[in-house]
């Protein structure tokens, strides 16, 4: 496991027993280490196959195992612009040792006794549009595909969901924390958001969709 991967599991872990400041931190952390690539030499990050918001694995592993591929589009418009595309995979469980479908995806993990759909926060080994990108969003006590919104679960309070943008953290306003995300059967989905706030004033909103293949 690199460093990236330990803090990230870390994160996740503390995230599931209720520990939201340390996973915020941990969040933070980890844009801090992407964009330094985490010692990892020529500025090359190795990007976990993450499917149950834990991954572990080098970039070498994608093309050995099969494993289901996230096609991901995002537009950010506001304090800060954001437009570009990636692909993302394979998403794997188990510390990214198991290769998962595109079905299994859509359905979820289960740690710790708590079912959840947590979107992979590393979609990319490259910038997205010239950006550096973490994404916080998924469903706790996960019932399966279907369409949420803030009412229904994402996180336990608004400021958990959001993205890091070159490490700048944008994330739901308490005060109006309208947001959508949509889980397809087929693993494939959108996340729209009206409205995400920073700290220092900043603002943003935008959607990001993706297709999942195996």
């Amino acid at each position: 496991m690199n460093c990236i991967e330990g803090v990230f599991m870390s994160a996740v872990l503390d995230r599931v027993s209720g520990c939201r400041q340390r996973w915020l931190a941990c969040m933070g952390l980890l844009g801090v280490l992407l964009v330094a690539g985490c010692g990892g030499g020529a500025g090359k990050t190795s990007v976990p196959p993450v499917g149950d918001a834990a991954g572990a694995g080098a970039a070498e592993d994608t093309d050995r195992r099969p494993g289901a591929m996230l096609t991901v589009d995002l537009n950010v418009t506001g304090d800060a612009e954001v437009s570009g595309s990636t692909v993302y995979g394979p998403v794997g469980r188990n510390l990214g040792l198991t290769a998962m479908s595109c079905s299994e995806f859509s359905k979820g993990q289960e740690i710790d006794g708590v079912r959840l759909f947590a979107f992979p926060a590393l979609i990319g080994a490259e910038p997205i549009g010239g950006k550096e990108i973490l994404v916080t969003v998924g469903v706790w006590e996960y019932p399966g595909a279907g369409t949420y919104t803030e009412k229904d679960n994402l996180q336990t309070s608004p400021d958990e969901v959001g993205l890091n943008i070159d490490g700048s953290i944008f994330s739901l306003p308490y005060d109006d924390p309208s947001t959508t995300l949509v889980i397809e059967a087929d693993g494939s989905g959108v996340w729209n958001f009206p409205r995400l706030d920073s700290l220092d004033g900043g603002s943003v909103s935008g959607a990001m969709t993706w297709t999942c293949r195996d």
